[in-house]
C-alpha cells in the first residue's frame, strides 16, 4: 500500500463515519438545518434581481442620471427600470403609497413632507441643483428679487414638481403666502417653456441641473436673461436644504459670453431616496453608481469631482447603509466579489466567524470520526463483555448457563469481525477480538472443570 491509497481509504472512511453520524442524528440536523434556514430568510442575504425608479421627466437631467445608473445596475446583474413622473413631490408620493410602484427616486430637497419620512431613507445627495428664474429681455421693469415675482406671469412647472414647492416656500419667508400668487402659473415644463417663448408667459422658474435640456435652450435664447439673487446667502441660512451658489461670468457659453457678468442663484440637491425595506445590496449599489456617475459625468459644474454622493440634506432620514458608506467606504470584498456576495458576506460576517468557532474546533476531529463512529460500535460489545465478566465473579452458573454464555460470545465474535475496520484502527480490532477469546478461555475452563 502506498502513501497514495492509504489517503484515499482514509478519506473514504470519514465518509462513511460522517454518513452514519448524518443517519443516526437526521432529527437533529434537520432541525438545525430549520433554524438556519429561518435565520437566512430573516436576515434576507440576497437582493431581487429587478428594482424601478422614479426618474421625473424624459427631457430633464434626472432622466439622464438615471439612464446612467441603469447601465451600472446591469453591468452587476440587476434590472433598474426608469419610470417617468411629473417631479420630485410625485416621486415622493409614489415612494409613500401603499403598493410602492417604485422602490427608489430622485427627491428635490424640501420635496418630502414629514407625514412620508417614516417609510423612506435617504441615501445622499448626488448633485447640486439651482433654481434658474429666467425673465424675458423685453420687460420694461425686469425683476430685481424674489418678491418682484409676483408682478409677473410666472411659470412654476407642474403641480407635482419640486419647483413649486420651493419657490413658494422662498416666497412666504419673505412674507408672500400662497394666496398671493395669483400670477404663478402651474404646468408641465415643456408647456412653461413654449408659453415663455411665445411671450405668454413673463418668467419661467425651473429646478434643475446645469445640463437640463430646458435649462440650455433658455441659455441660449437671446431673449432670456438669468435673474441673480444677492441674497441667496440669507435663504441659506434660513432653509437647511437650500445653498448659495456662483454662476460666474461667461461660464454658461463662453462664445457668447453667458452671463456677462457673476450671478448669484439659491440652490437645492437631490438626493436618491429609497423605501426603507429596499434590499441594504441594492441601497449600496445605488451609492456606487451614484459615485461612478459623479467621477465619469462630463456636467459638473457646481460641483467637484468626488464630491457627491453626501449626506447634506437632513430634511430626509439618512439610510444606515448610507452612513456606513460615508464613514468607512466601500466594504473591501465589494473590490473583488460580485456585489451580492460581498453584501451578503458584509452583513453576515458576525453569524459566519461564529459558525466558524463552532465548527473549527469539531473540525479538528474530522480525521478521526471514523475511529469515534468504530468505538461507538464496539462500546455495546465492551458492556456486554464486562456484565458477562462480573455474572461470572458473582455467580456459579452451571453446565448449560456456561454453554449458553459461550454460544453468546460466539455471536459477538461474529459480530465484532463483521463490522469494518477503518484505517488505523486495526489495533483496537485485535483488542476487542482478544478480549472476546480471553473471556471465552475462563468459560471453557469451568466447564471442563465441571
Amino acid at each position: 500500500m502506498n502513501t497514495f491509497t492509504y489517503i484515499k481509504l482514509i478519506i473514504k472512511d470519514e465518509l462513511d463515519a460522517f454518513r452514519e453520524l448524518l443517519v443516526e442524528q437526521r432529527w437533529l440536523i434537520l432541525a438545525l438545518l430549520t433554524v438556519f434556514a429561518g435565520l437566512i430568510y430573516y436576515l434576507n442575504p440576497f437582493p431581487p434581481r429587478a428594482l424601478s425608479i422614479a426618474a421625473g421627466d424624459k427631457n430633464g437631467a434626472y432622466w439622464k442620471t438615471a439612464e446612467h445608473y441603469a447601465d451600472y445596475f446591469r453591468q452587476n446583474g440587476v434590472q433598474l427600470t426608469l419610470v417617468e413622473s411629473a417631479g420630485s413631490i410625485e416621486n415622493a408620493q409614489r415612494l409613500a403609497e401603499n403598493g410602492n410602484s417604485v422602490e427608489a427616486a430622485f427627491i428635490q430637497g424640501g420635496s418630502i413632507a414629514p407625514e412620508q419620512q417614516s417609510d423612506i431613507y435617504s441615501l445622499g445627495s448626488v448633485a447640486y441643483e439651482p433654481l434658474w428664474i429666467f425673465y424675458r429681455a423685453d420687460l420694461l421693469d425686469p425683476p430685481k428679487n424674489l418678491t418682484d415675482l409676483t408682478r409677473y406671469r410666472v411659470g412654476i412647472g407642474p403641480e407635482l414638481g419640486g419647483t413649486q414647492k420651493l419657490v413658494r416656500e422662498l416666497l412666504l419667508l419673505n412674507g408672500i403666502p400662497a394666496q398671493s400668487l395669483g400670477g404663478f402659473i402651474l404646468g408641465p415644463y415643456a408647456q412653461n417653456l413654449e408659453d415663455f417663448q411665445s411671450g405668454k408667459l413673463d418668467i419661467l422658474i425651473k429646478v434643475a441641473a446645469p445640463h437640463d435640456q430646458g435649462v440650455q435652450t433658455l441659455v441660449s435664447d437671446s431673449t432670456a436673461r438669468l435673474l441673480s439673487i444677492p441674497e441667496a446667502i440669507a435663504y441659506q441660512k434660513n432653509l437647511p436644504y437650500i445653498y448659495a451658489l456662483t454662476v460666474p461670468a461667461n461660464s454658461l457659453d463662453i462664445e457668447r459670453k453667458i452671463p456677462k457678468e457673476s450671478l448669484t442663484v439659491i440652490a437645492t440637491t437631490s438626493s436618491i431616496v429609497t423605501q426603507k425595506d429596499l434590499h441594504p445590496d441594492l441601497q449600496m449599489l445605488f451609492l456606487l453608481a451614484a459615485r461612478d456617475n459623479q467621477r465619469a459625468s462630463q456636467h459638473l459644474f457646481f460641483a467637484k469631482r468626488g464630491e457627491f454622493p453626501a449626506y447634506v440634506d437632513p430634511t430626509i432620514p439618512a439610510s444606515p447603509v448610507a452612513l456606513h458608506y460615508y464613514d468607512y467606504g466601500v466594504p473591501p470584498g465589494m473590490r473583488y466579489l460580485p456585489f451580492w456576495l460581498a453584501g451578503f458576506i458584509n452583513r453576515m460576517w458576525v453569524l459566519i466567524l461564529s459558525i466558524l468557532a463552532f465548527t473549527y474546533p469539531i473540525g479538528k476531529l474530522n480525521l478521526k470520526l471514523r475511529e469515534i463512529r468504530y468505538h461507538i460500535k464496539h462500546r455495546r460489545l465492551y458492556e456486554e463483555l464486562l456484565g458477562t465478566e462480573l455474572y461470572l465473579c458473582e455467580h456459579n452458573p452451571d453446565h448449560s448457563e456456561l454453554v449458553r454464555i459461550s454460544d453468546h460470545l460466539q455471536h459477538l465474535n461474529r459480530e465484532a469481525i463483521n463490522v469494518r475496520v477503518p484505517v488505523g484502527s486495526e489495533a483496537d480490532y485485535f483488542v476487542l477480538l482478544q478480549a472476546i477469546e480471553l473471556l471465552r478461555a475462563k468459560i471453557r475452563e469451568r466447564i471442563s472443570c465441571q
